[in-house]
């Protein structure tokens, strides 16, 4: 969850990053059997790890391209 995040927040736009960030939390709950804990922890490392990340979010033309091969870009 943080490593697709980290990418997210590195190569996509913005609405991407936190759509990714968000899906991939719950998904994380849904197997945790929701550990709260584990929740926070990982929203903690997610924003503390991003701060430290500089963004280089791909073109219009290069997230066309991504759409048009129907990758996963929302989550």
């Amino acid at each position: 969850w943080l490593n697709k995040s980290k990418v997210a927040w590195r190569y996509l736009p913005i609405r991407y990053f936190y759509s990714t960030t968000l899906m991939w939390s719950f998904e994380y709950l849904i197997k945790s059997k929701f550990d709260i804990i584990g929740f926070c922890k990982g929203w903690n490392s997610v924003f503390s790890e991003i701060s430290e990340e500089k963004r280089n979010p791909l073109s219009a033309s290069r997230i066309a391209y991504l759409k048009k091969l129907e990758a996963r870009l929302w989550y």
